[in-house]
């Protein structure tokens, strides 16, 4: 794999690629009632298995499309501990 030139910018676009991604898929999920109503109703136990599951779902997202031209398992896990982590933020 050639080096890019400019890697910072590179990795700018990647990470921009991810934050537009989770803004269209997680934004609207915030801001509907029943998402709140639901979540009124965790437990401890389940806020964590659903973080569980969902990383998993994350991963297999970044398995198969993820917002780097990297592939593999490695790349995968690495984007989906990013993605995790720009959902936090966000």
């Amino acid at each position: 794999m050639a080096q890019s030139e400019q890697p910072w910018q590179d990795e700018a676009r990647n990470l921009m690629r991810g934050v537009g991604g989770a803004a269209i898929i997680g934004i609207p999920l915030m801001y509907t009632r029943e998402v709140w109503e639901i979540a009124t109703t965790f437990g401890r136990q389940e806020i964590f298995l659903l973080v569980f599951w969902g990383s998993f779902v994350c991963f297999g997202f970044s398995l198969f499309s993820g917002f780097r031209k990297d592939s593999g398992v490695a790349a995968a896990a690495k984007d989906a501990v990013e993605s995790i982590a720009i959902g936090v933020l966000l």
